[in-house]
């Protein structure tokens, strides 16, 4: 994806038609990110229009001197933060002391390598989307987006000790369906 300078000045003047080639142009990518986010497709489709209404809105913004491609995902991402926010399970939301976050430390860590390497991207995603809400947001937001839990949690308004609890979490899940699916994929090897 590359946007040049002249697609952008085309944009500030809110030219229609180079407003519907950009939307062609970067849907797919936005979907990509919006589907880590989001369960469904419908919410995750609903969430890119909002994004790429405000890539439009604050398109006069946009220093040409960088590259539009992060500068527009990380429009998308916040836009999942913020349906994330109004989401009503992110309002109930608990609170986890330190002790907890301290204890799930001690756990454990498991090697991804291996899996990652017998595993299909698709997967993985199945798995990701069945982690409760709050968790798949911590999960992308950290380990694909590369935040800090300090960032994670101002922006889901959590602690920085539910941030990480929310991560340990994720991995913990995580490593369970990846050996579940392992243990499955062995019955059916050897059942043939």
């Amino acid at each position: 994806m590359n946007i040049t300078r002249e697609q952008i000045s085309l944009l500030i003047k809110l030219d229609r038609k180079a407003q519907y080639e950009l939307y062609k142009e970067c849907f797919g990518y936005m979907m990509s990110i919006s589907l880590r986010y989001q369960n469904d497709h419908q919410a995750a489709e609903d969430v890119v229009n909002r994004a790429y209404l405000k890539v439009l809105k604050s398109i006069m913004t946009f220093d040409t001197s960088k590259s539009f491609k992060p500068w527009m995902a990380r429009i998308t991402v916040n836009e999942n933060i913020d349906a994330c926010r109004k989401s009503q399970k992110l309002r109930s939301i608990i609170n986890y002391d330190s002790e907890v976050v301290n204890a799930d430390r001690n756990l454990n860590h498991f090697e991804y390598n291996e899996a990652d390497q017998n595993l299909q991207a698709d997967h993985l995603r199945k798995m990701i989307s069945q982690l409760p809400e709050t968790t798949k947001y911590v999960f992308n937001l950290y380990v694909i987006e590369g935040f800090k839990h300090k960032e994670i949690a101002e922006k889901l308004g959590l602690t920085v000790g539910t941030s990480k609890w929310h991560l340990n979490s994720a991995r913990k899940r995580l490593k369970m369906m990846i050996l579940k699916l392992k243990d499955t994929e062995k019955i059916i090897h050897y059942g043939e």
